[in-house]
C-alpha cells in the first residue's frame, strides 16, 4: 500500500462526525469515534451511550481509513487510474459505504 496522503485523512476528519460516545447513525447502526460502524465483538463491548476511550477511537479510525484507502487503490488499479485525487475520492466512498459499495450501486 502506498503512503496514505495526509489530505485524505484530514478531509475524513472534517467530513465525518466525531463523537466520544456510541450513538445510532441515521441508518440505525451503532457508531462511534470518527464515523466507525461497530461490528462483531465491538457491539458486545459497547452499547449506545457508552464512552469510547480515545485510544480505541483512534485505532478504529486508523484501521478504517487504511482499509478504505487500500480498497481505493485496488479499485483504481482495476480501472487503470493513478490520479491521487480519484483514489482519495474512492477512499471517501469506501470509508462511508464500505469497500463492496459497487455491488449495491
Amino acid at each position: 500500500m502506498a503512503r496514505i496522503p495526509n489530505e485524505f485523512t484530514e478531509s475524513l476528519v472534517l467530513r465525518e462526525d466525531s463523537r466520544d460516545t456510541i450513538y445510532k447513525d441515521t441508518s440505525g447502526y451503532l457508531t462511534g469515534g470518527i464515523g466507525h460502524k461497530l461490528i462483531g465483538e465491538e457491539k458486545k463491548i459497547y452499547k449506545e451511550g457508552d464512552t469510547i476511550p480515545k485510544s480505541v477511537s483512534l485505532q478504529w479510525f486508523k484501521d478504517d481509513y487504511e482499509n478504505a484507502y487500500k480498497g481505493a487503490e485496488i479499485q483504481a488499479e482495476s480501472l487503470g487510474i493513478s490520479d491521487e485525487n480519484v483514489i482519495n475520492a474512492l477512499g471517501h466512498i469506501n470509508f462511508q459505504l464500505g469497500r463492496s459499495w459497487r455491488k449495491k450501486f
